[in-house]
């Protein structure tokens, strides 16, 4: 069952009820009598849009930050990019804008009492955010991570139907090959078209899809489901298993050449790397056909 939040909602919510509070700590005055303020308005805006506009960057600095780290456990690093880029940078652009507002009105800055009230109180918004986009990367992990559990469950089960009568092939065409893959990131779930996947591969202990339309390799989605799972949802006229770490889209391969021990190497487009380009130890091999698929692979691509 996939999670829902409704980060947009949350975000103007928070943003608004931040902009309330920011302006009763300048006007020093109640609820009720701030509204007719000739200030309050002014306030108000004011500090919605720069609670606005640091908050949607933490959210860009956290997605960039999760893509850069995606697969890996360096907590460590993880935190010190987000105080960086999450907290630091936007402390410092909270300053300019702000700034820059009240030159508007003819108010030095360092004279207005910003770095008294108003200052130490955006450093808790912009931690407040934070932690909030941290959570929900963590959040999204676990969910990933439980999916890939519940899927190798789902393969040991499948191991024991294998043990009756009925071979894979023919459980493979009872079932219909799947045309959309719901891929989740941080804020969204995007629907990828089958037929639009070059191919499919496995970095560290996390899958990836790449599609035809990305640039490069970087650009891949990651997905909670194992190998086997995608190459079993896959149209087997389309796609095939080269080896234990991917799977390629006819459309995708170029031509195929021998290789070593009775390997084939196999050229594809999009190149999963560029040329020279260096590469993770285990992606050496990875657009080598394993010589046990190999006289498989060359019937498949004889159609």
């Amino acid at each position: 069952m996939s999670v829902k939040i409704k980060g947009s909602y949350l975000q103007v919510i928070f943003c608004l009820l931040a902009a309330q509070a920011a302006a009763m700590i300048n006007l020093q005055e109640s609820f009720l009598r701030s509204f007719s303020s000739q200030y309050y308005w002014t306030y108000l805006a004011g500090n919605f849009f720069l609670v606005l506009t640091l908050t949607l960057y933490v959210r860009f600095a956290a997605r960039r930050i999760g893509k850069r780290f995606c697969g890996r456990q360096d907590s460590q690093q993880i935190l010190i990019w987000q105080g960086v880029l999450g907290l630091l940078l936007p402390a410092v652009l909270a300053f300019v804008l702000v700034t820059l507002f009240l030159e508007l009105y003819n108010v030095d800055v360092l004279k207005s009492g910003f770095l008294n009230k108003d200052f130490p109180f955006l450093i808790c918004i912009l931690l407040i955010a934070n932690i909030y986009y941290l959570a929900i990367s963590k959040l999204i992990k676990l969910k990933s991570e439980a999916a890939a559990r519940q899927s190798a469950v789902s393969e040991a089960g499948a191991a024991i139907i294998k043990q009756e009568a009925v071979t894979e092939t023919s459980i493979r065409e009872l079932k219909a090959p799947k045309e959309i893959i719901v891929v989740d990131t941080l804020t969204k779930s995007i629907p990828i078209r089958t037929e639009s996947i070059a191919y499919g591969y496995i970095l560290g202990r996390y899958v990836f899809i790449r599609t035809n339309g990305m640039q490069s390799l970087g650009e891949s989605y990651q997905i909670s489901w194992s190998l086997k799972a995608l190459e079993e949802a896959l149209d087997q006229r389309q796609f095939f298993r080269i080896n234990r770490r991917m799977i390629v889209n006819f459309d995708a391969c170029r031509y195929y050449a021998p290789g070593r021990n009775k390997t084939l190497e196999l050229f594809l487009d999009p190149e999963p790397y560029p040329k020279n380009a260096k590469k993770p130890a285990e992606h050496e091999r990875l657009h080598i056909v394993s010589e046990d698929r190999a006289a498989s692979f060359k019937l498949w691509m004889d159609r």
